[in-house]
């Protein structure tokens, strides 16, 4: 009886030489001192591992069988016993390639299908840039004097020399030689206004155009004192902060004046009342008599006559009777106990005999 797979295998290490008697000091040393042997052996060593692993693993290894018949091919013939395949190898194999494409599969489905799900319910992607849009502790004017102050800076830049929106272009629009610029061409004269003349008629207007005008002729006279110079951003921006709160100001300002008219004509409001409720009694109106002739287009007789008539007839009316009251409990159970009780008198009588 061959022994055990465990002794087999360890009579094949020692007959092959791997597993042996320990060595001596003085062979390891000479051993080590030769290189090309050890490299040798070591080679030696992993071919006769291999050849003990396919003995010890027969179903490893798919052996073919020889031809049934001798035939003549040109394909290579199989002896008996030689290697067809490797089933365990190939096995190894095929799981391996299912597993990369099982990984690539996952990959392309979170670069796909997750982006999918990750953007699904939600709509839109503008992200809102505008200066101070999140910040809850500024101001709506704040917002709106920075964000107008920013624009102006832009605008400012100039970004090419062909920009027909630029203001301080050096040159302006030509035609055959001659200047477009209609600066002169301007016949618009104020004096051909009259005095009380305005834009809308207000108070406000007038007191809003002196104010532009004082601005001007103050921004003339400096002018005339200093050459004439390109402002710096800083000075473009302190000037643009300073016009608008002024304008600010100027908002205020008849903001205040309304509300003080306001109130002087709530106070003269009782007045006004007295004067309107008091004015001419003796004037009435054209067709006051019309309408004491005439009650939704009837005559005022006939209409009444009619009043008169339908009120009779209602009076004269058969007023309704008013019916049995809904008994009580109680009543009804004395009437009940009454009826039972002249039943029984009756029942009593007819066993005695008695009509």
């Amino acid at each position: 009886m061959a022994g055990s797979q465990l002794k087999r295998l360890k009579a094949s290490l020692k007959e092959q030489g791997i597993v042996g008697p320990q060595q001596s000091k003085k062979q390891k040393r000479r051993n080590a001192q030769d290189e090309r042997s050890r490299n040798d052996k070591r080679l030696q060593r992993g071919v006769v591992l291999e050849g003990i692993r396919e003995q010890f693993n027969p179903f490893d290894l798919k052996h073919a069988k020889g031809p049934k018949f001798e035939v003549t091919s040109n394909r290579p013939t199989l002896t008996a016993g030689s290697i067809k395949g490797r089933p365990g190898q190939a096995k190894a194999a095929s799981e391996e390639r299912a597993f990369m494409k099982n990984q690539l599969t996952f990959i392309k489905r979170r670069q796909t299908l997750l982006v999918e799900m990750q953007r699904r319910n939600k709509v839109g992607g503008i992200l809102d840039r505008r200066f101070g849009e999140n910040d809850p502790t500024m101001a709506p004017e704040d917002k709106m004097l920075e964000r107008f102050a920013r624009e102006k800076q832009r605008s400012h830049k100039k970004n090419s020399m062909f920009d027909l929106e630029d203001d301080d272009a050096s040159e302006g629009l030509t035609h055959m030689g001659k200047s477009l610029s209609f600066d002169d061409m301007d016949d618009f004269k104020e004096d051909d206004l009259e005095e009380d003349y305005d834009s809308d008629g207000s108070v406000r207007e007038q007191q809003r155009l002196k104010r532009i005008r004082a601005l001007a002729a103050q921004g003339s006279d400096g002018e005339d004192d200093e050459p004439e110079r390109k402002k710096t951003k800083k000075e473009v921006m302190e000037e643009v902060i300073a016009k608008s709160k002024h304008y600010k100001y100027e908002r205020q300002a008849a903001k205040e004046e309304d509300e003080e008219l306001r109130e002087k004509l709530d106070k003269e409001l009782q007045n006004i009342q007295y004067m309107l409720h008091h004015s001419r009694p003796g004037a009435k109106p054209q067709n006051e008599g019309a309408s004491k002739l005439t009650i939704a287009g009837v005559d005022r007789d006939a209409f009444e006559k009619n009043f008169d008539l339908q009120v009779k007839k209602l009076a004269q009316d058969k007023r309704a009777q008013p019916a049995d009251r809904t008994k009580t409990e109680e009543e009804k159970a004395e009437e009940e106990s009454t009826r039972l009780k002249e039943l029984e008198d009756k029942r009593q009588k007819r066993m005695r005999g008695e009509s």
